[in-house]
């Protein structure tokens, strides 16, 4: 899952987080990392492709991006830390999967965007639809034309 801000270029952020939260007995640790502190294999297509472009110097809106998110551990205020650091909005929420833009299956058009999200409320609402997404009958449809 990313989630970009409107015009300001990618800088390094000096705090990486963490959330965990303990449910139902599970700890849930979605990453939120900012674009340079990924890795080729920890994310999805799109981000590794932002990451990538920032990399080589292009202008890349300020991101971060949700690894291994779960609906039961993200929350408004951790959210809104990151937010604020890559800027006033409005944002953009954007699906991202491992499986996405590979020389396998570019899974173009299965997954969802988000866009002139405006409020802390809207960005999380889009973060569930997008899980949802990765979930429909039309990506499973697609994945399992692949095998």
């Amino acid at each position: 899952m990313i989630c970009t801000g409107s015009d300001h270029p990618s800088q390094p952020c000096s705090s990486q987080s963490n959330l965990s939260k303990l449910v139902n007995g599970q700890n849930l640790i979605p990453l939120i990392k900012f674009l340079h502190e990924i890795n080729e294999d920890a994310a999805g297509g799109k981000a590794r492709g932002l990451k990538i472009l920032n990399d080589l110097g292009l202008h890349v809106p300020s991101a971060f991006v949700l690894l291994h998110p779960d609906k039961r551990s993200i929350d408004i205020p951790e959210i809104s830390k990151y937010l604020e650091k890559i800027g006033p909005g409005p944002w953009a929420v954007r699906s991202s999967a491992v499986s996405e833009d590979g020389s396998d299956a570019s899974f173009a058009g299965q997954f969802e965007t988000f866009l002139d999200l405006r409020t802390p409320e809207d960005v999380i609402s889009a973060i569930s639809k997008c899980m949802d997404a990765a979930e429909s009958k039309r990506v499973r449809a697609y994945s399992g034309n692949l095998s």
